[in-house]
């Protein structure tokens, strides 16, 4: 029932930002039914065109979907 999958499957590719424990309310955001979690965050694309929390992350991975089970 997840809105982003669909997205997320479609784009084939995802990142995942390990944010810094003070900012617990971002984390809150992106886990929320929220119609934008990007309004008002600070983030860049990165290599792959995917989000990247630069202000709020220690490190991020970019990912690409191999296999769905």
């Amino acid at each position: 029932r997840s809105r982003s999958l669909r997205l997320l499957l479609d784009a084939g590719r995802f990142a995942v930002n390990y944010l810094r424990g003070d900012r617990a309310e971002v984390s809150r955001r992106f886990s929320a039914d929220v119609e934008d979690r990007f309004a008002g965050i600070d983030w860049r694309p990165g290599s792959t065109g995917m989000p990247i929390l630069h202000e709020d992350s220690l490190a991020w991975l970019e990912c690409r979907i191999e296999q769905v089970v």
